[in-house]
């Protein structure tokens, strides 16, 4: 399953109108991030991520999706700020 945080990144993200570009190790997570709104999700493990962008960017904001317990606590401030 995804994190608590690329959900959250992800819906954020389509709420304030971005193209939303997600990779992930397994088939499932890929399929999730399709459910939940991402644009385009693919299989980093199977898909090369450079032809991938080449074919659906360009990229304006890239967000990795550390350990939840690893994050700063004001990170997500500035993207919710945005979106209100």
């Amino acid at each position: 399953m995804l994190t608590k945080w690329s959900r959250l990144v992800i819906q954020l993200a389509k709420l304030d109108g971005l193209k939303v570009i997600g990779s992930a190790g397994s088939e499932e997570k890929v399929q999730f991030m399709k459910e939940i709104g991402a644009d385009i999700a693919f299989n980093y493990k199977t898909t090369s991520t450079t032809e991938v962008l080449e074919k659906e960017g360009p990229i304006d904001v890239s967000v990795s999706a550390p350990p939840p317990h690893t994050l700063p606590h004001n990170m997500l401030f500035p993207l919710i700020k945005r979106i209100l």
